[in-house]
């Protein structure tokens, strides 16, 4: 039956404030954010304090009562994601408010990530800044490739001897880091600082001796001297000889150094003279061998950097730091840009001020006029690695302190009471907001029964602590969810991604549904763990290791005892079939041989996309993966895979080394931090614990929140250069051929400073992992331990936490156990196959796609993997500005709000549009719905067909005389000359046919279902239905409706670029070739074959298989 609409906002209880109204009470301290708009404020926000409702509102209320307009706001967020979460919730706010056009208007308001604001400025100065005007920016992958080759090019030309003394590896992490360092303090051209000479060196070598001198004339006055001054006087003895040497290496003077103890006998002022002469000493000793290796790291930093910024000069491209130097550059020389950018904001908002670096400081600086509202807490900076610098947002922060600039927001509104008080005692609130009083609660509810925080320790008494610890914590969740708890509520935080797999591994034991977001959990999926061992054997047939991985796999499925035996016969060169090997696992390598020699001829001939397609298919591995447990994520992995391979030839050719190199480099995470997750088939609605690490929840809040493997010890690294804020460099010195390294210049000291960085942003980590629990705190780790749980276990109050041990069992670690996988073949399948969860509510646009392409149904509204974006769909019509897509949103938003009783042309639209609005205002159909008896837009229907629901949503529905209802149904497209009519008979069908039984299952006596085009609103074009013909219309939309019930999901027999664009499935899952499926529409007199037998010729079966794939695996039985 029809239903209409429920509006929500107003039928929602308001609060005026000012001249907006509100659906929610503010706190004083929010207010006070939200009000004071003129001039500049930092905003001190902590966990869960409401900043982002804060920045939203700042933001509605400059529309709407301060007049600025929507573009006049400049919002940078730190992530893509939440500046679509910030624009979202503005635009969603100011509809609630009524105010249409500014909402429309948030599709073109300034609110992106620093980067998509430097590049939109770049776009719109391209040649200002010398830059190709269609550029693209780089992403973190594609970025580092080239970043690589650069390098793999300078270290060519580089001194054999620095090679030599460090070797290629470590100069490549040292150059990179050094460059990415140098670049993010602003830096265009990264280069090393130049050595700094000795203070005071003066006759260093004479000082020393004559210091060696006086200490040994004193130590040894006394008759008798202790073991110790013994010693010192012994080193003392070394010292002429020692500094005779003429090839000194700094490491040799160790030897010099005075012993420990004796008490007052080496403190002397002899001894502290001696101590000052020797490091003088040694420093230049270090700044002679520094003076010999500076220059050749620095030109290496130097032809790195060059050779990178040619190659994508070449790609015309642009990598984030790039975005961020060259807009710096361009504002800072350019005084008139500069005064336009500042005059064209007048209100600058930073979220995440915090996580920035110098350059994006000075950018954001350089445009701001006293208008600037920043939002950020020191607590909760975590991204140093990515070279985020807490100390400039400290900094600011005091100074406007001092000008009364800087307000806070301390209440947290997220957390319950008793959670709060264990966080703010284990890190001591007055160490985290120092001055301040500690706020209460901003929830109010009854105590909570039990102590909502638990420590979980499992002792550490061998190396099996980890999987014992996972299955502690599963058994844990497994508690909380038989207690009624929702698996989706809950979430597992690690601080690196390394062992996430083990703890999901844990909760599957028990049969609780994972989803494991970023980290190695995408590239540590069995799936594709298999694919990728089966293309690196097939790039080097002689990689055991990954011949082996394929062979066990189920693309194979040879026993272990099988295997065994193969690698026997490797190692003794015998050629054929190992003796001994079982019948069944004979066959199934002599099978194997066959088909993997044949596609190993296809190596680049075919896509690499083709090649796992095929090895899917000749395998049967598709079978096995529909016939496990969540098999559609499983074959969603595999899909993935298949996707990035597409994107990697498109970009680089058919190069399966490239390609293997480029998930190598993925799978370890490399210096990047974009890693992938599984591929959500089931998007983010899916019931499952979620498993990432601390970075990726950042932002997020749980219900229950399990801070675990806190057993983990920090990592610490030991770059080979450091370079200081001031201009410091540190360098650790290699003597060529014995692989040692010696601190020297300010290593030591900037390797210290690092260290206590490094330290209070690890506290800083946990303080974010603690802080996104809403109801419960879970902390797990082993004791002892060198970990943070050390720690956190001492920092923790003794009251308010439930501690529990248990004892880790002496079983192996399950993460090191081999699978022993059993492989269905074509000529066994296996005996059930996974049956997805078929279609119960059908949409009218749901049903039409399935009737155009059952299988490319079945991959979208099925397995849930979601559609490419066509070209057409992103486009701009020639005479639009905006695409075909935004045009037809655009035009149902107008019509949707057209007073049909004082029509006019909307204000403000794109002329096209305006003009598709005017037109149809002008047409008789117009003068039919405003004479309507009633009228009702945007109305939903729903009716039973069989066992399925049947949903839409009608443009306008019209009640006429006589019992009439006139369903009016808007369209947008360019007909390009075409017919309408013949469009609608082509396209719009089952549409029809689905409005003209909602109508009569409504209660209409008679239906007329009309599609006007709006380019020709004086051509409707109709279709009458009447209640004597129910019975024959639903038979004939259960006719459409069938296969999708039954699970039949059939691909097209027509296939062309106006059905296949846009689809998943293109060019890999689907059988038909890209050629057949980019073609134009098929010419529609061509009669449409009955079979596939009538489709394909043998010759042409020849090029194109039948497509038997789609027929046998979605067809549910």
């Amino acid at each position: 039956m029809l239903a209409r609409r429920v509006r929500l906002p107003g039928d929602l209880p308001v609060y005026v404030v000012g001249a907006v109204a509100v659906t929610e009470r503010w706190t004083a301290e929010q207010l006070s954010a939200i009000e004071r708009r003129e001039g500049e404020l930092l905003l001190d926000a902590g966990a869960g304090s409401g900043k982002t409702s804060v920045l939203v509102e700042r933001f509605v209320r400059s529309v709407l009562e301060d007049g600025l307009e929507v573009d006049a706001i400049l919002a940078i967020t730190f992530t893509e994601k939440a500046a679509a979460e910030l624009r979202d919730r503005v635009r969603t706010r100011l509809r609630e408010l009524g105010a249409v056009e500014q909402a429309r208007a948030t599709e073109r308001a300034f609110i992106s990530t620093i980067h998509g604001f430097c590049a939109r400025v770049l776009r719109a100065h391209a040649l200002a800044a010398g830059i190709d005007p269609k550029f693209v920016v780089l992403d973190e992958l594609e970025a580092g490739r080239l970043a690589d080759l650069a390098f793999d090019d300078a270290i060519a030309v580089t001194d054999s001897d620095l090679i030599a003394s460090y070797g290629a590896l470590a100069l490549r992490g040292a150059i990179l880091s050094a460059y990415g360092q140098l670049r993010s303090r602003g830096e265009t051209h990264p280069a090393l600082p130049a050595l700094r000479p000795v203070e005071d060196a003066g006759d260093a070598g004479g000082a020393l001796l004559a210091a060696a001198a006086a200490l040994s004339a004193e130590l040894g006055a006394p008759p008798e001297q202790g073991a110790t001054v013994q010693e010192a006087l012994g080193r003392l003895g070394r010292v002429p000889k020692i500094v005779e040497q003429s090839e000194l290496w700094p490491g040799d003077l160790d030897c010099l150094r005075l012993p420990g103890g004796n008490g007052a006998s080496l403190t002397t002022p002899a001894c502290v003279a001696y101590c000052e002469a020797l490091d003088r000493f040694r420093s230049m000793t270090e700044y002679v061998w520094a003076g010999r290796v500076h220059p050749q790291l620095d030109r290496l930093l130097r032809d790195y950097g060059a050779r990178y910024a040619e190659r994508k000069r070449a790609a015309s491209g642009l990598d984030f730091a790039d975005l961020e130097l060259i807009a710096r550059d361009l504002l800072l020389r350019d005084a008139q840009l500069r005064a336009h950018y500042s005059q064209r904001f007048a209100r600058i908002m930073v979220d995440e001020l915090q996580d920035t670096n110098p350059v994006q400081l000075e950018l954001i600086s350089a445009i701001a006029n006293q208008n600037r509202f920043a939002v950020g807490d020191a607590q909760q900076s975590i991204y140093g690695f990515r070279h985020a610098d807490v100390e400039l947002f400290e900094q600011l922060g005091e100074q406007l302190e001092q000008r009364g600039l800087r307000a806070t927001l301390e209440t947290n509104f997220r957390s319950r009471s008793e959670i709060l008080a264990v966080i703010n005692a284990t890190f001591g609130w007055r160490q985290l907001r120092p001055g301040r009083e500690e706020p209460p609660a901003g929830r109010e509810e009854p105590p909570a029964g039990a102590p909502p925080v638990e420590l979980l320790v499992v002792e550490k008494e061998d190396s099996g602590w980890r999987a014992a610890e996972a299955r502690n914590v599963a058994g844990r969740i497994e508690g909380l969810i038989a207690e009624g708890a929702l698996p989706r509520d809950i979430v597992i935080l690690t601080r690196a991604a390394t062992d996430l797999r083990i703890y999901e591994r844990a909760l599957e034991e028990r049969g609780i549904p994972t989803y494991l977001i970023g980290g190695r959990g995408y590239w540590s999926s069995p799936q594709v763990m298999d694919m990728v061992a089966y293309l690196r054997a097939l790039a080097n047939p002689r990689d055991e290791h990954a011949l082996y991985d394929l062979l066990a796999s189920p693309l194979v499925g040879l026993t272990m005892d099988a295997l065994v035996l193969v690698a026997a016969a490797r190692r003794e060169d015998q050629g054929g079939d190992p003796d001994g090997l079982a019948a069944e696992d004979a066959r199934r390598l002599r099978d194997f041989r066959e088909w993997f020699d044949s596609e190993r001829r296809l190596l680049g001939r075919v896509a690499i996309e083709e090649l796992i397609e095929r090895a899917l298919i000749l395998t049967g591995y598709d079978l096995q993966m529909l016939a496990l447990p969540g098999g559609e994520r499983r074959f969603a992995n595999v899909r993935k895979l298949m996707r990035l391979a597409r994107e990697y030839d498109e970009r680089s050719g058919r190069d399966l080394r490239g390609f293997l190199n480029l998930v190598s480099l993925r799978a370890a995470g490399g210096r990047f931090d974009a890693k992938e997750s599984e591929a959500p088939v089931e998007g983010e609605a899916l019931d499952a614990v979620r498993l990432m690490t601390i970075h990726r929840a950042k932002g997020l809040e749980f219900e229950v929140v399990v801070v675990a493997d806190l057993g983990r010890e920090p990592f610490r690294r030991h770059e080979l250069i450091r370079v200081g804020a001031e201009g410091e460099l540190g360098l650790r010195l290699a003597r060529p051929g014995t692989g040692k390294a010696v601190p020297a210049l300010d290593y030591q000291r900037l390797h210290d400073q690092q260290r206590l960085a490094e330290e209070a942003e690890e506290r800083r980590i946990f303080y974010v992992a603690m802080t996104r629990a809403r109801e419960r705190l879970i902390l797990s780790g082993p004791m002892p331990s060198a970990g943070p749980i050390e720690w956190l276990a001492e920092a923790l109050p003794a009251e308010g936490v439930d501690r529990r041990t248990i004892r880790a069992p002496t079983e192996p670690d399950e993460a090191s156990s081999t699978r022993q996988p059993q492989a269905p073949t074509r000529a066994q399948p296996p005996s059930r196959v996974a049956e997805p969860p078929l279609p119960r509510t059908l949409s009218y646009s749901a049903l039409a796609e399935y009737v155009r392409c059952g299988y490319r149904f079945y991959v979208e509204r099925v397995l849930g993997i979601p559609p490419t974006s066509p070209a057409a769909a992103r486009t701009a019509d020639s005479d639009s500005a905006v695409s075909a897509t935004e045009r037809g949103i655009l035009v149902h938003e107008l019509l949707e709000a057209l007073d049909f009783r004082r029509p006019r042309r909307p204000e403000g639209a794109p002329r096209d549009v305006g003009d598709l609005i005017e037109g149809f205002i002008g047409s008789s159909l117009f003068a039919r719905l405003a004479a309507a008896r009633e009228l009702r837009r945007e109305e939903g229907f729903s009716f039973l067909l069989g066992d399925a629901l049947i949903t839409g949503v009608l443009d306008v529905v019209a009640s006429e005389s006589g019992g009439r209802t006139l369903i009016v149904d808007y369209k947008s497209d360019r007909l390009e000359g075409a017919d309408p009519a013949a469009v609608v008979d082509r396209e719009y069908q089952i549409q029809r046919l689905v409005y003209g039984l909602a109508g009569l299952r409504a209660g209409a006596a008679t239906v007329e279902v009309v599609h006007v085009f709006l380019e020709r609103p004086e051509d409707p074009v109709s279709a009458t239905y009447r209640r004597e013909e129910i019975e024959a219309l639903e038979r004939e939309l259960l006719g459409l409706a069938a296969g999708a019930l039954r699970g039949e999901f059939t691909v097209t027999d027509d296939p062309c670029i106006a059905v296949c664009s846009g689809c998943p499935a293109e060019g890999g899952l689907c059988s038909w070739p890209i050629e057949m499926t980019r073609r134009e529409r098929p010419d529609p007199a061509r009669p449409t074959p009955a079979s596939q037998a009538d489709r394909q010729s043998p010759e042409a079966e020849a090029d194109h298989p039948p497509h038997e794939a789609q027929g046998r695996l979605f067809q549910m039985e």
